[in-house]
């Protein structure tokens, strides 16, 4: 789902988009829906407000990527992480291959 189509369901308007993920200008929010990119913050707010019907990494590159990498420290594709684990907990790796 786009951030536009997201929007025109829940039947909101530019301003009172802008205000629910914390900006000040719905010109913002306009360039966003045109496919501009948008900060991580937004593009999580997004995300969340959406339930993740609107992915925050289609939005933001920053996001795309730190999801790509988790990606593959989860899916063993990283040989760096190979046998680490993590409590999911930011920095909080253990067990992993020396850098």
């Amino acid at each position: 789902m786009t951030p536009l189509d997201f929007r025109q369901e829940r039947g909101f308007t530019l301003a009172e988009m802008a205000e629910l993920v914390g900006v000040k200008s719905r010109g913002y929010i306009s360039m966003i829906e045109r496919g501009a990119p948008c900060s991580v913050a937004v593009a999580l707010e997004y995300e969340r407000l959406s339930n993740g019907r609107v992915p925050a990494a289609t939005l933001s590159r920053d996001v795309a990527l730190v999801d790509a990498a988790r990606d593959r420290c989860h899916n063993g594709t990283d040989a760096r992480y190979a046998g680490a684990t993590s409590s999911g907990k930011v920095g909080d790796i253990s067990g992993g291959a020396a850098a």
